[in-house]
């Protein structure tokens, strides 16, 4: 479709669920949410969505 944004992804350590929200807005305006499947020897992955 003409115009529409596409969808970037970006991620990082989590370090808490509003931290991850707070940090992907002020850096992307996204929508970030921490990851609570990922394997245990892995630290939880904060993970945004935004537009691109």
């Amino acid at each position: 479709m003409v115009g529409e944004a596409k969808k970037c992804f970006a991620g990082w350590t989590c370090e808490g669920e509003d931290e991850c929200r707070e940090k992907c807005i002020a850096d992307h305006k996204g929508d970030g949410i921490c990851d609570l499947f990922t394997a245990f020897p892995v630290p939880k992955q904060c993970l945004c969505q935004y537009d691109c």
